[in-house]
C-alpha cells in the first residue's frame, strides 16, 4: 500500500553501457505494509545466460541475526530462488544494517519479491558497476498510505544528501530524531551494506537529488564508473544504490 517510487540512476562512463547483469549486487528490501496475519518471507531470484555453471554467494555482511549465507550454482535457463527472512524488510525512517550482498564468478541477473497481503513488490536489481550518484523520484499522488525511498551503501564513508521537494504541498519526514519539511535537506553517512529508508505521508513527487561524496579518499578508483548528472567537478564520488520502485495493490 506504499506508493510507487521510480529512481533513475546516472549512467556509468566506461565503454560498455550499463545493464542489469553483473558480478556484484548490494540490494535491500523496503518496508511493505502488512495487512493480514500471514508472515511472508522475502524472495530473491538469480539467473544467468552463461553456458557454464556460475557460482553465486548470497550473504548479509552486517547482519548476524537474522542472516543470509547461501551458495548455489546456476546455468543458462535456470532460476534459483533464495528465501530471506522477512526481518530484512526496512522499518520506518532510519539507518539499519540490512544490505544483501550477492557475488558471482560470472555475470548473473537478480530480482527480488517482497510480498504482503494485497501487495507484491517485485524489483530488478542493478549490479554495483551500473550505479551512479544522482537519483530522481516520481510518485503517484495522493499517497494511499506513505511514500518511501530506500538506499543501500556500496562503500564505507558515503555522505548522502537528500533534498526534499518543495511546492507539492505539506511534507513531513522524521529522520534520526529530526523532522524535515518541504525543501528540507537530509544529511546522512552510510557505511558499506548499511541501508537507509525515509517515509512520508506527503507528496515526494518531483526532484529528489541524492548527492554522494566520499569521505575515504582511497575509494577514488571507482571514478571511471561514475557519471555525475549535474556535470560538476565531483565525478569521483562513492556510489549509493537506490534499490527500486514500490508496487502496491489498492
Amino acid at each position: 500500500m506504499f506508493q510507487n517510487h521510480l529512481f533513475s540512476a546516472s549512467s556509468a562512463t566506461n565503454s560498455t553501457p550499463p545493464d542489469n547483469k553483473g558480478l556484484e549486487f548490494i540490494l535491500m528490501f523496503m518496508e511493505n505494509e502488512r495487512l493480514g496475519a500471514q508472515l511472508f518471507p522475502l524472495e530473491l531470484y538469480c539467473t544467468t545466460q552463461e553456458a557454464q555453471a556460475v557460482n553465486v554467494h548470497v550473504t548479509s555482511p552486517k547482519s548476524g541475526s537474522p542472516s543470509v549465507d547461501e551458495h548455489f550454482t546456476v546455468t543458462d535457463g535456470q532460476v534459483h530462488k533464495v528465501i530471506i527472512d522477512g526481518a530484512f524488510r526496512m522499518n520506518g525512517n532510519g539507518i539499519e544494517q540490512k544490505g544483501i550482498l550477492i557475488t558471482a564468478d560470472a555475470e548473473v541477473a537478480c530480482y527480488g519479491a517482497n510480498k504482503e497481503t494485497l501487495s507484491n513488490d517485485v524489483f530488478l536489481g542493478l549490479p554495483v558497476d551500473a550505479l551512479g550518484t544522482d537519483y530522481y523520484a516520481m510518485v503517484h499522488s495522493p499517497a494511499l498510505v506513505k511514500t518511501e525511498i530506500g538506499l543501500a551503501g556500496t562503500a564505507d564513508g558515503t555522505d548522502v544528501t537528500i533534498t526534499l521537494p518543495a511546492g507539492n504541498g505539506p511534507l513531513n519526514v522524521t529522520f534520526l530524531g529530526k523532522t524535515y519539511h518541504e525543501g528540507g535537506v537530509i544529511h546522512a553517512t552510510l557505511q558499506q551494506y548499511e541501508t537507509l529508508q525515509i517515509q512520508s505521508t506527503g507528496d515526494l513527487a518531483g526532484k529528489i537529488v541524492i548527492k554522494c561524496s566520499l569521505i575515504d579518499r582511497t575509494h577514488l578508483s571507482i571514478s571511471s564508473l561514475i557519471h555525475n548528472l549535474d556535470n560538476k567537478a565531483n565525478a569521483s564520488l562513492s556510489r549509493v544504490f537506490v534499490l527500486r520502485c514500490r508496487h502496491s495493490s489498492q
